[in-house]
């Protein structure tokens, strides 16, 4: 109760009935009911209401999983409130957010569209956001809004739309940039022109390779090659600072 808002009107405060099970708008009386999940009570703050897919998204392909693998669990400062939007089954935040049901709920789980998170502004420290810009339709907007929420930090992890893997497999007519729910493809150039048009100045936009698979891994040696270096990188991260 004490981070928790409408997504729809972040300024308003919720009420909360313990007997109805519900949350309640004082702006809109707009209700986000409490629903039960494997045993667990979950608020459900979903603008759209579709069908809850339990387990998180899936990749097609033998070869494909292979080359994405597993990101590193990337470490957080300790001590710190950290918001998770879209855990998925890799959860790192003191509060956890996604559309979707984990198949192990994580703490403090909340059901949630990442376009309009339920939290108030400045109500936790940190905001991380693992593969989902590429998922959302207002990808400034989503920005905007995991900015607000923090008070130090954002934490942004996407695909390199420019990674050679990527090439091979859109040439093949598979892979991650053709997923049915990615509506946006990133490279570095774009995602800082976009931080910087939301006039986020303090901001690093750099790439990485965070996968588990060690072949991947290796390619990054080549990333220092002039011109061509940004083709051997699979990840692209965004580390916005708050001021």
């Amino acid at each position: 109760m004490k981070v928790l808002v409408c997504p729809l009107h972040r300024g308003a405060e919720l009420t909360y009935s313990q007997e109805k099970k519900y949350f309640s708008c004082v702006a809109c009386k707009r209700k986000f009911e409490i629903k039960e999940f494997a045993g667990q009570e979950i608020a459900d703050f979903l603008i759209d209401k579709k069908e809850v897919n339990k387990g998180f998204r899936g990749i097609e392909g033998r070869l494909l999983r292979i080359a994405q693998s597993a990101p590193f669990k990337r470490q957080i400062e300790t001590g710190k409130s950290v918001l998770d939007i879209g855990c998925g089954d890799n959860p790192r935040g003191n509060i956890n957010m996604d559309c979707y049901i984990p198949d192990r709920i994580p703490q403090n789980f909340v059901l949630a569209d990442a376009e309009y998170p339920p939290l108030k502004e400045r109500s936790v420290d940190i905001v991380l956001s693992n593969y989902v810009l590429e998922h959302t339709l207002d990808p400034a907007g989503f920005i905007r809004n995991a900015c607000s929420i923090a008070k130090e930090k954002v934490e942004i992890i996407t695909d390199n739309s420019e990674w050679i893997g990527d090439i091979f497999f859109r040439l093949w007519g598979a892979g991650r940039i053709f997923h049915e729910e990615h509506y946006y493809k990133w490279s570095r150039e774009y995602l800082r022109n976009l931080l910087k048009k939301l006039k986020l100045a303090d901001h690093r936009v750099y790439l990485a390779n965070l996968s588990t698979n060690p072949l991947v891994n290796l390619f990054s040696v080549l990333g220092k090659v002039p011109r061509a270096g940004n083709f051997f990188y699979r990840d692209l991260i965004a580390d916005i600072r708050i001021n």
